[in-house]
């Protein structure tokens, strides 16, 4: 039932990115890289993309995450790729490993009003983020 939900959700946001991409207007695009194998999925889905078509392109990655940002900026320079359109971000976790549940609570909104007002600030057109599902 929910993949359908889910389908739904990514087939608006595909028909907005191809609504976007044929208008005129500047644009900008606001990538959320997550670690591990969200970064090597996001990449994937940002290689065909031609990084002309945007204004700007903002990079949200983890403040403890150092690898993901090194590793996709040698990718597109291997692409070649224009990489000074990029914009680093960084958000806090909501949640560090091994930290407990309670004190979770507090960073996780933490996290999320920070995100939400680094959204607000940037205004981007189109929101990309990768999700298993």
């Amino acid at each position: 039932m929910w993949q359908y939900v889910i389908y739904i959700i990514l087939g608006f946001y595909a028909w907005r990115i191809l609504q976007l991409l044929r208008g005129k207007q500047s644009k900008s695009l606001m990538v959320i890289f997550g670690s591990g194998g969200h970064t090597a999925e996001m990449k994937r889905l940002l290689s065909p993309l031609d990084f002309s078509r945007f204004s700007s392109i903002v990079c949200i990655v983890a403040n403890t995450d150092t690898l993901s940002q090194a590793t996709t900026m040698g990718y597109f320079k291997e692409q070649g790729k224009d990489t000074a359109k990029l914009e680093w971000k960084n958000i806090p976790r909501s949640r560090e490993v091994k930290q407990s549940y309670f004190t979770s609570i507090f960073t996780t909104l933490y996290a999320m009003l920070y995100s939400f007002f680094l959204v607000v600030r940037i205004e981007p057109s189109v929101v990309l983020h990768f999700i298993y599902v």
